[in-house]
């Protein structure tokens, strides 16, 4: 039988083809092996950088290149120029990836981590410029699926960053025709003393909305294709935010809208979602709480907000300030402040407005309410006003169906209004009815015409003790009817008039000596529905009090009918009332 040796044709050719077939391995193991050789990994980085500076027209340069088996790559010194400004400067970017899972389209990274990095966008982003410094930009994504377009961010950190975003006047219509579908989920978000600032307005230069946040986490789900943001658990603590319109003049020592700064804020959201595609929006407000730098302290907030393309819709808000605890309720269609047929809006509110409350949005009307604010913190009483409020409408026709204002001690107030043309020339109809802490009763229906300067009034008055309000010698009492109508305030004007009627059905001054309507008979037919005891309370005993101790009622009259105060009282009140009234001899 014939041999076949290694020299013969058959041996040859058995070898050529085995070399032909092994060369590309070898070439791909060298390649594979010369890639992590430092030399090679430079001369990569470099033709990498040469491309990039051709295609975006920038100087790139990368000082040095470190590419571990399998792919654990760690880029140190980059630095990106355009026309003389630094795009992008980072002392050193870690990348450490997964080779396997990549060949089942998957991908498995362990980290991405930006260390120490300066950026301006310039002009790569379409609708803002995004420009800054941070320490630390750490990623990890773990179950990605690149054929699914599924991505999946375990950790995301930012930390001691101080960035600034301004927003474009205008965007350029997105022409590209690749549909985006990835979904992103993110478990774990951190910002770590983060400090941002939104220009609203680049060319006025006059809008900023800041925040800086010590400590905030949240987690995140984002549809791209279905364009469906999700915000869940969202924790902020220590935080500050601004909102600043810098044409605006600044007021000290007030609330100044154009100007707010707000400290110490600590916020908790449940959960906030927007759909881009039909404009609406849902979210859940757990709690909120800051200090603004006039003084206002929100202690807590809770509610829910909705929103779509026709509508907002806040259901329940309630807040709470250092002073004052609110609910209140609040729907508005997006076009209600149209100057063409405009939709409407609807405002359900009720709570307590503490003193300090009152007195702190009354500076808002500037220097001249010095004087209303001193004297509103003299007279006003510690208890808070208890306050409920009810209007629908829009700047049109605004209908203020109900309104009550109680304020402990002196005086509740109930009524209703009617007000039109309300951002221009306001012109308003309303019906008031007053009762103080001492009985006297006022009712009120009047109107005023903003354009003309008109206005009228018809009010009642019934037991008014004018000194409670006017300083008098004389105990006043009056009871009667004012009817006015007139045009301007400005009385030594000769374009103002005035045409008014008044007349009195009962009026005491000075000491009575004898019984008359404003006498213990009259005073007691106040409370003849009151005939239990539960039924009063310490104000009406205080109003007896008040009557029989002043200049109005002599000691006669006191000594006459003493005794039959008394058997009213212990017959009608509770003895806990009587305990610091009445319980002495009278002189």
């Amino acid at each position: 039988m014939k041999k076949y040796g290694k020299h013969t044709l058959y041996g040859w050719s058995w070898r050529v083809l085995l070399g032909i077939a092994l060369t590309p391995i070898f070439l791909f193991l060298l390649l594979f092996v010369l890639i992590y050789t430092p030399p090679v990994q430079k001369f990569a980085v470099d033709k990498a950088a040469e491309w990039l500076s051709e295609e975006m027209g920038m100087e790139v340069s990368v000082e040095s290149v470190h590419l571990k088996f399998p792919l654990d790559l760690s880029v140190e010194g980059m630095l990106a120029i355009q026309e003389g400004d630094t795009v992008l400067a980072a002392r050193e970017l870690d990348i450490s990836v997964k080779a396997m899972p990549l060949f089942q389209l998957k991908a498995e990274v362990d980290g991405i981590h930006l260390y120490d990095a300066k950026l301006n966008t310039k002009g790569l982003i379409d609708a803002a410029v995004v420009k800054g410094n941070l320490a630390e930009l750490s990623l990890n994504s773990h179950s990605t699926d690149i054929k699914n377009e599924y991505a999946v961010l375990n950790k995301a950190l930012l930390r001691d960053a101080d960035l600034m975003v301004l927003l474009n006047d205008s965007v350029p219509e997105d022409t590209t025709t690749s549909e985006v579908k990835w979904r992103i989920q993110v478990d774990d978000l951190a910002f770590q003393n983060v400090k941002a600032t939104v220009l609203l307005t680049p060319q006025a230069d006059s809008t900023y909305v800041a925040a800086h946040f010590a400590d905030a986490r949240a987690k995140a789900f984002l549809d791209l294709g279905k364009e469906i943001y999700q915000v869940h658990q969202l924790e902020v603590k220590g935080a500050t935010a601004s909102f600043d319109l810098m044409k605006e003049p600044r007021y000290r020592d007030q609330f100044d809208p154009s100007h707010m700064l707000f400290s110490e804020l600590d916020m908790a959201v449940d959960s906030f979602e927007y759909k881009g595609t039909t404009g609406e929006m849902q979210l859940n407000l757990r709690q909120l709480a800051a200090v603004e730098q006039s003084g206002l302290t929100i202690a807590e907030t809770q509610g829910r907000v909705e929103m779509d393309s026709l509508s907002l819709t806040v259901p329940k808000l309630h807040m709470k300030t250092g002073d004052s605890d609110l609910v209140v309720a609040y729907r508005m269609d997006m076009n209600a402040f149209d100057d063409v047929n405009p939709g409407t809006f609807s405002l359900v509110g009720e709570g307590q407005i503490g003193k300090g409350d009152v007195i702190y949005f009354t500076r808002m009307g500037g220097p001249d309410t010095k004087d209303v604010c001193t004297m509103l913190n003299r007279q006003l009483p510690v208890r808070p006003l208890e306050m409920q409020l009810k209007a629908d409408g829009n700047l049109q026709t605004l209908d203020v169906s109900q309104l009550h204002l109680k304020v402990p001690g002196m005086a509740v107030v109930d009524g209703s209004a009617t007000l039109w043309d309300v951002a221009d020339d306001l012109s308003l109809q309303t019906k008031l009815k007053a009762k103080d802490a001492h009985g006297a009763t006022v009712d009120l229906d009047g109107g005023y015409v903003m354009a003309s300067d008109a206005y009228r009034a018809d009010l009642a008055f019934s037991n008014l003790v004018v000194n409670h309000y006017v300083p008098m010698d004389d105990h006043t009492v009056l009871s009667g009817k004012v009817k006015a109508n007139g045009r301007g305030f400005d009385f030594l004007s000769p374009s103002a008039t005035l045409d008014a009627t008044a007349s009195l059905t009962n009026a005491y001054m000075g000491k009575l000596k004898t019984l008359a309507p404003l006498s213990l008979t009259f005073i007691l037919s106040d409370f003849e529905k009151k005939t239990r005891g539960d039924m009063f309370e310490i104000e009406d005993v205080n109003r007896i009090d008040t009557f029989l101790h002043s200049s109005l009622v002599s000691k006669e009259y006191i000594r006459s009918k003493y005794e039959a105060l008394i058997s009213f009282l212990k017959l009608h009140c509770r003895e806990e009332l009587l305990e610091d009234h009445f319980i002495h001899e009278v002189d």
